[in-house]
């Protein structure tokens, strides 16, 4: 057996040859040894020698022998053997047949013989669990799970056939474009697998296999053997990384992943990878030369050598004709095609610093797609001082002596020239901003990324923990430089904001504008910015007076010193819009909203997305006035432009729809409402996941829609989906998560499931007390759903409290005429009427049908008020009345809800009671026979 120095790559191909079917192992040696006679014939050799090994005796590269095909298992489990597909370091691959319960074709992995050691164990059942957590169309999803008599562990896959991605493409001769198309559908799986907090730590083109479904190419990434998890672990079972040990195929793994460290790994070596995946897709080579070069060479190079662009890699391949034919094109004009866009996203993607690539794998897709849509991508040319750096890096002596020349011809005419004094100033700006955020990334990284840093295993860290341990060092460690302090503290008060926290939010946001104030003056652009925040935290707050305040300063302040049309100025007028509209002072609010149209109209196209956000912003205007045509009517025009602009999958479109949706529901048609919604819901789970916090609130959209038709039972099920997802996503303390499990509680009220009703209402009321205090809107709605569960209860004295707090508090803060005000006020009437105090019943009633300003779709509530009205009048004997008002409530809801809706149900036993207390029999009969079994 051969022991050649340059053993690395013959290594890699021999370890990929044996993951391959027999008949494809010589095929895939010709290609991968591209034309090199003397290392096929080396890999050949070995192959054969590998094939008539017997027993336990290793070989040439520490592999142990490929068990000869009689040694193979008749069945793994339950699955029946019918071929080996492959093997890998841990396991070896079939293709079995499962005959129980239903008839399927899988792939079973099972571990090695001799491999039974505790870490070969452990990470054959790190795989096993990465696979079970994801769920995604092109990533091999697991089916089960279990161990041989001897103890063998095993798992099933669904069984993928097909090629590597490379070799699909260039059998088939797939342009640019569809190789692009194909590759995104491998982006948006490794994101998923992100999310799930799984790094796949080996993605090569053989890991990457694509089938043919119908006429369609189905890219499916396989092999999670050396995957990572982040924040968590896999097994219990410890897996040790030795120090100095690669894991993952050399030519493809990130220059971090090379260091050989086992530390400070993240998801960016898998955008790396995906990025030598890509150019080797494109331009029909990998980016970096490493040839028959040892494993400690190559791994110098991917550390250090810069890549060529593709576009020029391209020309100078071994074989640039048969590159550019497999592209059903010509090298010259593969080169073109490869020239701009796709070399800018290929060489941000291959930065050596990660810093500087894609910080995701869904974003590496969206410059692709803003790619083949013709659209300016994000990576763009790199900066002139950027490419000065890199310069610089390579001629370090050279450029010292030109420096120390330079600046003695630029101290002679220093003071000479006012435009150099322009150029130098603003050069430092530009130095002081680089500085800046160079001081904040490595903030983020040693401070705060190092708490979950893979070294910190096993411990329970949660990101607010994180936060608050750097946010006590802020001061520490940037004493003396308040403008890194204020960049630090506005990105952390950010992050605390997106979490819920919102006081530990404002204290963060309040310290960057002081300090931005301080050091940078009022007018300065960073300073307007932070007003603007800030302004937005109030909002969100409910501090509306506080963030209408705050916006006209940063208003006035950005009108004066940065211009009407500056992006600053722009969003206060957006925000003071959004303010002045929630405070009811309409006049004003649209006043500003169309100045702010206007004035984006002014510098930036109508389909801008700065343009679009103040047309939906004004939708937003026309909802809170309950002018729900003209908010339909401005989404509509928002949401063509959107589809036309930024596509169906945009986060901006997505969201207007959800709006028109919403505003569809609140004018009565429920089921154009419902339509929508769908079609949003299904859109964001197919583009941002399940578990996104957008997708999650257009289920709970969806519930409400439910609800609205009296759907309780579905409605019930979306709203439990919406809290699990939301505790697991954002928290049990976060106030979207309290907001879903009251509305649980309230429609499982609806359905009398009163004990889990009484779980939920109860526990949120706490949280909400504890997070919002006990006189925030949302609390009261929360306190007056627990105040009507105890009515049914027949606790009154504590309804009783609940429900007079409430009102109390929703007629300051919302107002006599608010829908919340008018609901509290009904339940205080129906607990009066059980405590057979009629005469307040009445008058409840009659304040609440008096006062209140419903939408469309909430006039149902009116009649059910009514049917309180009509239990009381009953009581005092006023039947008359009484009749009138409770036909009246029974045909309303019949129309509107149905016959065998709880409330239409209320109204029948009122007219019951009604005709009881009247002496009318018949008419009693007539009623009862109408109620529900």
């Amino acid at each position: 057996m051969e022991n050649e120095a340059d053993g690395a790559p013959q290594r890699r191909i021999f370890e990929d040859c044996l993951r391959r079917p027999r008949e494809a192992q010589s095929q895939y040696i010709r290609e991968a040894c591209a034309g090199k006679a003397e290392l096929e014939q080396r890999i050949q050799r070995l192959l054969a020698a590998h094939r008539k090994a017997e027993g336990p005796t290793r070989l040439g590269f520490g592999l142990l022998p490929e068990e000869d095909e009689e040694r193979d298992p008749r069945n793994v489990g339950p699955y029946r053997i019918l071929s080996r597909i492959g093997k890998g370091g841990m396991g070896v691959v079939y293709k079995a047949e499962q005959l129980r319960p239903v008839r399927r074709v899988v792939a079973v992995k099972l571990i090695k013989r001799g491999l039974d050691t505790q870490e070969f164990i452990a990470r054959f059942e790190s795989e096993r669990q990465a696979l079970a957590l994801m769920n995604h169309p092109n990533i091999a999803g697991i089916l089960e799970a279990g161990a041989t008599s001897e103890g063998r562990p095993y798992f099933v896959m669904e069984c993928v056939g097909g090629e590597p991605i490379t070799t699909f493409c260039d059998r088939r001769r797939l342009t640019i474009q569809e190789r692009v198309r194909l590759f995104i559908d491998v982006c948006e799986a490794v994101q998923h697998a992100h999310q799930k907090g799984i790094i796949h730590r080996d993605l090569k083109p053989s890991n990457i296999l694509v089938t043919v479904s119908g006429e369609t190419p189905v890219a499916k990434v396989i092999d999670f053997g050396v995957a990572k998890a982040t924040g968590f672990r896999l097994t219990e079972k410890t897996i040790h990384t030795r120090l100095g040990m690669l894991v993952g195929t050399p030519e493809y793994m990130s220059p971090e992943q090379a260091e050989a460290t086992g530390l400070d790994i993240d998801t960016r070596s898998d955008v790396y990878s995906l990025g030598v995946v890509l150019y080797e897709l494109l331009a029909g080579t990998r980016p970096l030369d490493c040839g028959n070069e040892a494993l400690a060479e190559i791994s110098r190079v991917v550390r250090e050598v810069e890549p060529l662009r593709p576009s020029l890699k391209a020309l100078q391949q071994d074989d640039p004709q048969r590159a550019a034919r497999d592209r059903r094109t010509d090298s010259k004009s593969l080169a073109r095609r490869l020239r701009g866009d796709l070399d800018w996203i290929l060489m941000r993607t291959l930065e050596k610093d990660r810093i500087r690539r894609f910080p995701t794998a869904s974003g590496l897709a969206a410059d692709l797609r803003r790619h083949l849509a013709s659209e300016p991508v994000s990576s763009g040319p790199p900066g002139a001082a950027y490419r000065l750096g890199k310069f610089a890096r390579r001629h370090r002596r050279s450029l010292l002596a030109a420096f120390v020349l330079l600046a003695v011809l630029v101290g002679g005419v220093i003071g000479t020239s006012t435009g150099l004094l322009r150029a130098r100033s603003q050069a430092r700006q530009a130095r002081l901003q680089a500085d800046i955020a160079r001081a904040v990334n490595d903030f983020l990284n040693q401070d705060i990324l190092a708490a979950v840093d893979p070294q910190h295993q096993g411990i329970d860290v949660t990101m607010r923990e994180v936060l608050e341990a750097a946010s006590a060092r802020i001061e520490e460690k940037f004493r003396g430089q308040p403008l890194v302090q204020a960049a630090v503290h506005g990105t952390i008060g950010r992050t605390f904001g997106s979490l819920g926290e919102l006081t530990k939010a404002e204290q963060h946001l309040k310290k960057a504008m002081r300090l931005r104030r301080q050091h940078q003056g009022a007018g300065h652009s960073d300073t307007v910015s932070a007003m603007n925040r800030l302004a937005g935290l109030y909002f969100d707050q409910g501090r509306l007076e506080e963030s209408a305040d705050l916006s006209r300063e940063a208003f006035e302040t950005g009108k004066s010193a940065l211009g009407d049309l500056h992006k600053d100025t722009l969003a206060a007028s957006l925000r003071l819009g959004m303010v002045y509209s929630r405070l009811a002072r309409y006049d004003e609010a649209e006043e500003s909203l169309l100045k702010s149209l206007k004035s984006k109209e002014e510098i930036l196209d109508e389909a801008d997305s700065g343009t679009l956000a103040t047309l939906v912003s004004l939708g937003n205007f026309h909802w809170s006035q309950r002018d729900y045509d003209r908010a339909s009517q401005r989404y509509r025009e928002a949401l063509a432009h959107l589809r036309a602009a930024l596509g169906e999958e945009h986060p901006q479109t997505l969201t207007c729809m959800a709006n028109l949706g919403l505003a569809l529901q609140a004018m009565g048609r429920h089921g154009d409402a419902q339509a929508i919604l769908s079609e949003t819901l299904g859109i964001r789970r197919r583009v941002q996941g399940s578990d996104h916090p957008r997708t999650i609130a257009t289920l709970a959209l969806l519930a409400f829609n439910h609800w609205q038709r009296g759907r309780y039972d579905a409605a019930r099920d979306l709203f439990e989906q919406v809290y699990q997802q939301r505790r697991v996503r954002l928290g049990a303390e976060h106030g979207d998560t309290l907001m879903a499990l009251t509305n649980l509680g309230m429609v499982s009220l609806a359905l009398g499931r009163l004990e889990e009703a009484d779980d939920c209402l109860s526990r949120s009321l706490k949280g909400h007390r504890r997070r919002l205090g006990s006189d925030h809107w949302r609390t009261m709605k929360t306190a007056r759903g627990l105040g009507n569960l105890r009515s049914r209860q027949n606790r009154y004295a504590e309804a009783s409290r609940l429900l007079e707090e409430s009102l109390q508090q929703l007629r300051r803060s919302l107002g006599e005429g608010h829908l919340e005000t008018f609901l509290t006020r009904t339940g205080l009437a129906r607990l009066r009427n059980l405590e057979s105090r009629h005469k307040e019943a009445r008058s409840l009633s009659r304040q609440a049908l008096g006062r209140v300003h419903l939408r469309s779709a909430d006039r149902w509530h009116l009649d059910a008020a009514r049917i309180q009205l009509g239990v009381a009048l009953t009581a005092l004997r006023e039947y008359e009345e009484a009749e009138d008002v409770l036909l009246q409530a029974h045909r309303g809801l019949e129309a509107s809800r149905g016959g065998g809706d709880h409330w239409t149900q209320e109204a029948v036993r009122a007219l019951v009671g009604l005709n009881h207390a009247q002496g009318r029999p018949a008419e009693k009969a007539l009623w009862t026979s109408r109620l529900d079994p």
